[in-house]
C-alpha cells in the first residue's frame, strides 16, 4: 500500500508540475483520493460480502472520486476532468 501510495504521491507532483491540479500538499491530496474511491467499496465489501461489489460500482464510485478530487483540485478546465467522465 505504501509503495502504492508513494507513486500516487508522484503521479500529482507530475500534473502539479505541469499545472493540470493545483495541490498545496501532496501527501495529504494522495490520502485523500484513496478514501474517496475505497470507503464505499471497502465497507460493502465488509459487511455485505465481496459478491456485492461489482464492476459497475467500481466504476461508480471511482468517477464519482475522481470528480470530487479534481472539483477541489483541478484547474476547472483541463484534459484530467474529461478523462474523468
Amino acid at each position: 500500500m505504501q509503495q502504492s501510495r508513494q507513486q500516487l504521491i508522484g503521479y500529482l507532483e507530475r500534473c502539479v508540475q505541469r499545472g493540470e491540479l493545483r495541490i498545496p500538499d501532496l501527501e495529504l491530496a494522495a490520502d485523500q483520493l484513496i478514501e474517496l474511491a475505497g470507503v464505499t467499496i471497502h465497507d460493502r465489501a465488509l459487511f455485505l460480502g465481496p459478491q456485492s461489489v461489482d464492476k459497475e460500482l467500481l466504476r461508480k464510485v471511482n468517477r464519482s472520486a475522481v470528480a470530487m478530487f479534481l472539483a477541489c483540485y483541478g484547474d476547472g478546465g483541463n484534459a484530467l476532468v474529461a478523462a474523468a467522465e
